[in-house]
């Protein structure tokens, strides 16, 4: 039988949903974390969370899969529903061989569940759209800038330190450190040819780079910026 605060824990996830439905992120916001202080352990208020954060760019992917993970064992939640949240998190993510395993799980335990049709119609619509998850080494820090070249070969990262960092993702290798800014970088893009790049950080101050020459120098004026858009042609 459900307690006063499993009952608690579901009305304030529900609230939070409606109020995400309603475009209001801040309050949902509040009513997930009110959720889960009335259970910790909430699978499904966990679950919305940790999309809504990652969606925002709060949260790392591997962070929501660790968070849902970690439920997965608990003996007070449904361990069939936890695989279930964890395969379209997976989904979610493009890791389509960690769903399929996820629902082979599924289905051998409950092989008439109507919850597994999606996942599978999911992966069979997304055979060709597989994406490789490749880890990179730098440390956790939600607030990170990232910027994809239009190949998808490279990846630039601006840095809470004002740092900026080229990484390849074939190698996950680090290919080049550009410094120059003294504060976080908050505004970042690279050029269609994925030569030149364009930053801005807290302070206000703009650079541009030549990714090709590197050196961690900007290739050209230095100057205030009164936006946190900065595009680059």
């Amino acid at each position: 039988m459900p307690t006063a605060s499993d009952l608690r824990a579901d009305e304030l996830n529900n609230q939070a949903l409606s109020l995400l439905d309603l475009g209001r992120p801040e309050e949902a916001e509040r009513a997930f974390e009110a959720s889960l202080a009335a259970d910790p352990r909430h699978l499904t208020a966990t679950y919305n969370r940790g999309l809504h954060q990652w969606r925002s760019g709060v949260l790392l992917d591997d962070e929501f899969i660790a968070d849902l993970e970690s439920l997965r064992g608990d003996t007070t939640t449904d361990p069939w529903q936890a695989r279930h949240l964890l395969a379209q998190a997976q989904l979610e993510r493009g890791d389509h061989d960690a769903a399929g395993s996820l629902l082979k799980e599924m289905e051998r335990d409950r092989p008439r569940s109507q919850e597994a049709v999606p996942i599978r119609r999911a992966l069979l619509a997304g055979e060709g759209t597989r994406v490789r998850v490749r880890p990179l080494p730098w440390k956790r820090d939600p607030a990170r800038l990232l910027r994809l070249s239009a190949d998808g070969r490279s990846v630039l990262a601006g840095e809470p330190d004002g740092r900026i960092r080229l990484w390849d993702l074939a190698s996950g290798e680090c290919k080049r450190i550009l410094e120059g800014h003294g504060e976080k970088i908050v505004a970042l893009d690279v050029d269609a040819a994925g030569r030149r790049a364009v930053s801005a950080d807290a302070d206000g101050f703009v650079r541009q780079w030549d990714l090709v020459k590197g050196g961690g120098g900007a290739s050209g004026c230095t100057r205030r910026a009164s936006t946190g858009s900065v595009p680059c042609g």
